[in-house]
């Protein structure tokens, strides 16, 4: 699971998903979506990730914040 923080903020995220690639490692992503962008959405759907997960923590930013 490529989780911890936010994995978005790696400068060489996408290096290290394609070297997990490499190995053949089953790779899972855990990220608040805060980062995503357009561009590395697609850059994300073409990595060789087998899943993801978004984390909410409340249905509102009151909620949110206070966890």
């Amino acid at each position: 699971v490529i989780a911890g923080g936010e994995p978005m903020m790696r400068p060489d995220l996408f290096e290290v998903l394609e070297e997990g690639g490499r190995c053949g490692l089953d790779m899972f992503f855990c990220t608040n979506a805060v980062l995503i962008r357009e561009e590395n959405a697609r850059r994300l759907a073409d990595s060789p990730l087998r899943g993801y997960s978004i984390s909410l923590d409340g249905p509102d930013p009151e909620t949110h914040d206070a966890m």
